[in-house]
């Protein structure tokens, strides 16, 4: 029904965003604001009708700009909205040519929908953490190569995709930051020996815990939380995987608990690290990482609040 609806009221040309209704979960994020959590934001496009309301105003991710420091946002582009072409060429409208040339060149449709997502995903994340118009963000790029947002309340952002996720990781601030999903389903294609393949980039703490966990899915899971740690600090340094991995020492670690956050701290060449990763289902683990002397690192949680894509393209609908 709401499909239909928002189709109908793209055909007049109308929008219904001021009569929007905040849900009660939305409420409860917006106490935790003053926190200064880092904030994950699941959208699940799984489900096609929003739970609770039918729009998301414009004033939702314009206040929540204002006093999150920083916040995660994840995305599964494989169900849900992205697939009915209607509403994947309303996504299409939110951005240049240039940038849907580069879409519609993926061959696959799972592919288009995943890199669809990302860019969603980079206007509604910079609109909310910067407080402005998603139509006055002004997207730059440092020396390094590392995307950063032009305003008055600057951001920096870092992406990661795994098996049909986008993850995107946001702060307002200056400096850097890293990502990274990891999924089990990788571990699936290599074979039970793929330890022996893999055991260049650990060091001798690291892997002797691996060696030590029992083979199957308990090792898969403590590999693939390794990996998006040492991923999720390459993309801070900006050096990608054409490191020496080994260096990235973590020693020996704790499997990660479901419904828990993680966070620890590392001396990496010199420099306090923080690290906070979370499950964010049975086989997919988001793992962040930023300078320990950042405000928003000494906080240990890492807090996931669900919305869907459908809410996102409702807020970017009502401020058109």
């Amino acid at each position: 029904m709401q499909s239909l609806t928002r189709k109908v009221l793209y055909g007049l040309q109308l929008s219904v965003g001021p009569f929007c209704e905040i849900p009660s979960k939305v409420l409860c994020l917006i106490n935790k604001l003053s926190l200064g959590y880092i904030l994950s934001i699941v959208f699940d496009q799984s489900r096609r009708t929003p739970v609770g309301f039918n729009q998301m105003s414009k004033e939702w991710l314009l206040s929540a700009g204002t006093g999150l420091p920083a916040f995660v946002l994840v995305c599964d582009d494989h169900r849900g909205i992205l697939h009915d072409d209607f509403e994947f060429e309303m996504g299409m409208r939110y951005l240049p040519l240039e940038k849907q040339q580069r879409i519609l060149s993926r061959k696959q449709r799972d592919a288009r929908n995943t890199a669809l997502c990302n860019q969603i995903l980079q206007i509604a994340g910079a609109s909310a953490a910067c407080g402005i118009h998603w139509r006055d963000l002004k997207f730059k790029m440092s020396k390094l190569g590392k995307p950063y947002v032009e305003s008055a309340n600057p951001c920096i952002f870092n992406l990661s995709n795994s098996c049909g996720k986008v993850a995107m990781f946001v702060k307002r601030s200056h400096g850097s930051i890293g990502i990274d999903l990891a999924s089990t389903k990788d571990c699936e294609n290599w074979g039970p020996g793929y330890l022996r393949l893999f055991q260049d980039i650990f060091s001798s703490d690291e892997l002797q815990c691996l060696e030590q966990t029992q083979q199957g899915l308990q090792r898969d899971r403590l590999f693939i939380y390794y990996w998006s740690l040492k991923e999720a600090y390459t993309k801070l340094t900006g050096t990608g995987l054409n490191c020496c991995l080994s260096a990235i020492n973590l020693g020996a670690l704790e499997p990660l608990e479901a419904d828990k956050t993680a966070k620890i701290v590392r001396t990496i060449n010199g420099s306090p690290i923080t690290f906070k990763s979370k499950w964010i289902d049975n086989l997919t683990v988001l793992s962040v990482c930023e300078d320990s002397g950042n405000s928003t690192a000494e906080h240990d949680e890492l807090p996931l609040y669900e919305l869907e894509v459908a809410d996102i393209l409702s807020y970017l609908d009502s401020m058109k």
